[in-house]
């Protein structure tokens, strides 16, 4: 009586060409899902920062200016003492890059918003674009300050 031990490669074969089906279906989901995940991270971080910007202009009594570059943008505090209104190289209070932290993502805002001590902001509204190879958002800076995501 002789005990076989072990798979057939016939067995090793079709369980590897299973495997193969199985992966070839799921990296494209798994990479449209990456991407849509930075989209929406990216959006989340930049919405939470404009909520603080305005907070902080509220809290300390001073302008607080959110200037967008090809990459991200920064939060600039308004320094009114030094004669200049927005100081980005010493009063930045937040630097963000999109290339480092949501690769593929871009932002664009219509212009630059400055919350103001009341919370508001003059130049309203004010929209703010992402995007990404699944697509794009939007938030929208109202003049009473209100941050929305459309």
């Amino acid at each position: 009586m002789r005990k076989d031990a072990g798979f057939t490669l016939l067995e090793l074969i079709t369980v590897i060409a299973i495997a193969g089906v199985l992966t070839a279906i799921a990296v494209p989901n798994f990479l449209t899902y990456q991407s849509s995940s930075r989209l929406k991270g990216a959006l989340s971080t930049l919405r939470g920062d404009l909520v603080g910007a305005r907070m902080l202009a509220i809290k300390r009594g001073v302008e607080y200016q959110v200037a967008f570059s090809s990459g991200g943008y920064q939060i600039i505090r308004g320094d009114l003492s030094s004669g200049s209104t927005f100081d980005p190289i010493n009063n930045t209070e937040v630097a963000r890059d999109f290339a480092d932290e949501y690769p593929g993502v871009t932002v664009s805002g219509s212009s630059n918003p400055v919350f103001s001590p009341k919370g508001t902001v003059a130049a309203a509204p004010v929209t703010i674009t992402l995007q990404n190879s699944q697509g794009s958002q939007t938030i929208t800076i109202y003049i009473a300050g209100k941050v929305k995501v459309n």
